[in-house]
């Protein structure tokens, strides 16, 4: 989507392999405004199977808690349309804040996993980030 003040793009965050099914729609994630802008401040999502939309503009970021029930792991896709050359990275860090995973370069889907490792009984984060590359002229 396209605005005059600049680029937009829908992002899409998938969790999977969580627990049940339910979307969420008004504001990022539903939230009826824009996600959390740091780890301390995020946006929390439910610990079930979901869609959640938001947008993100060039430079901004989201973060996202998810409780993870005992026993759990994770899986989330970060999936956008991308005709602005902005880049979207996705993040997953433990309750600690240490990375457990992350997607730099699988532009237009960005994925992380727990990796089979059990993430269950604590908080995981997941940052949501956006870049603009400039194209610099050919001389």
């Amino acid at each position: 989507m396209r605005t005059a003040t600049g680029a937009r793009a829908v992002v899409t965050i998938l969790l999977l392999s969580v627990l049940s099914t339910q979307a969420l729609a008004n504001g990022d994630a539903g939230s009826g405004g824009d996600a959390g802008d740091s780890s301390s401040n995020a946006t929390p999502l439910g610990p079930y199977n979901g869609t959640y939309n938001g947008n993100l503009t060039s430079g901004d970021e989201d973060w996202y808690s998810i409780q993870m029930p005992n026993g759990t792991g994770i899986a989330a896709s970060l999936s956008f349309s991308n005709s602005a050359s902005i880049d979207f990275d996705l993040y997953l860090y433990d309750s600690s804040n240490y990375s457990i995973d992350y997607s730099w370069y699988s532009d237009p889907v960005e994925n992380v996993t727990s990796n089979g490792s059990s993430v269950g009984g604590t908080t995981v984060t997941l940052w949501a980030v956006s870049y603009t590359h400039l194209t610099l002229p050919t001389i």
